[in-house]
């Protein structure tokens, strides 16, 4: 479980509340997001240049559980959503190592 009271966490807390606590992030706060991330799962204790730990860290973070997961070893699935936002593709990404995503990049018809 994240330590609330360091300051990392509290600069997580304040990038989640300029959003309006929709995560939604743009270039900008993406990569400032990513990077205070990284810091609360490294003062819980992980280390997040560790796929295991990166993963614990972010499922714990956000309260996250899998149910019901398929079978990526012998089964394929193509998972493809209109818009993946850069928190989705890694909590996605940190579910499976044999997740792919396909997404348009934009949602401009002239761009498609």
């Amino acid at each position: 479980m994240a330590k609330v009271d360091t300051e990392s966490f509290k600069l997580f807390e304040n990038l989640i509340s300029k959003t309006g606590s929709t995560y939604v992030f743009n270039n900008e706060t993406s990569v400032a997001g990513i990077g205070v991330l990284l810091e609360v799962i490294k003062d819980m204790g992980l280390d997040p240049k560790k796929t295991g730990d990166l993963r614990e860290g972010i499922m714990s973070l956000f309260n996250i559980e899998m149910v019901n997961m398929p079978d990526l070893e012998n089964h394929r699935f193509i998972f493809t959503p209109n818009h993946v936002s850069d928190l989705d593709a890694i909590i996605l990404g940190l579910l499976h190592p044999k997740i792919r995503i396909v997404s348009k990049t934009s949602s401009n018809p002239d761009c498609l």
